[in-house]
């Protein structure tokens, strides 16, 4: 008979301390020979509580509750400021995403509340799709002199934007982290870029009865973003 966690009824291997779903502490069932007249008459189970085993963090909770973290921190960032800059009697420029481009903020916000709701409903490949896209999005604008985003991001740098960057990554991080423990793989850098590698080659998503590869939804994160920002008023700012 398999052993099951304690708590959430979770099949569990023998040698299990804690829980890999919910990390509760487990009690290990050891036999003792019970032995009448110098013979073995039977066995006795023995629960044994291991107080001293290191227990498992990275539980799927634990994973769900960082891809949550990192979905506020992207929608948080919209309304960081990029650059506080203040010369008396010259300039007084402090904005955010949403003083640029309430359609581009509005956009990001809305990536990071459906990478979110797809952790939320278990869809770890599709959450990381979405993160993966704002990630690199973000990234290109960064590092791409040509692109409309990186003109007016790279001109602003600073808290606000690293915010940009760092929300999807960890997101996306967190993301394949669900995956590998729901699938109970061991959460190791070989593991962790072949699980990437297939959620993003391999795995489709379903919208409305119509599947989309992973990659694709990805291609079009990146694009849109890529559309919004070229609506952004530089005028506002006197750029």
């Amino acid at each position: 008979m398999a052993k099951k966690c304690s708590k959430c009824g979770r099949e569990l291997a023998d040698d299990d301390f804690y829980c890999t779903q919910c990390g509760a502490k487990q009690e290990k069932m050891v036999t003792e020979p019970v032995i009448v007249n110098n013979s073995v008459v039977n066995n006795t189970a023995t629960p044994i509580n291991y107080s001293h085993a290191r227990p498992n963090i990275w539980t799927l909770e634990n994973c769900k509750k960082v891809t949550y973290v990192a979905g506020v921190l992207t929608v948080v960032s919209v309304f960081c400021n990029f650059m506080e800059l203040k010369l008396p009697g010259l300039a007084d420029w402090s904005f955010s995403v949403m003083d640029i481009s309430s359609l581009l903020g509005l956009y990001i916000i809305f990536l990071g509340s459906t990478a979110m709701y797809g952790t939320f409903i278990n869809k770890y490949g599709s959450s990381f799709a979405v993160n993966l896209g704002n990630f690199l999005g973000i990234a290109i604008g960064f590092y791409d002199a040509y692109s409309t985003l990186g003109a007016n991001l790279t001109k602003v740098m600073g808290m606000g934007s690293y915010l940009l960057l760092l929300g999807p990554l960890v997101g996306g991080v967190g993301n394949i982290m669900c995956q590998l423990v729901q699938n109970e793989k061991s959460l190791e850098v070989e593991s962790f870029f072949s699980e990437m590698k297939d959620v993003v080659l391999k795995q489709t998503t379903d919208l409305n009865g119509m599947k989309l590869p992973n990659y694709a939804i990805a291609i079009l994160v990146i694009v849109l973003l890529e559309v919004v920002s070229s609506q952004v008023n530089l005028d506002k700012i006197g750029w």
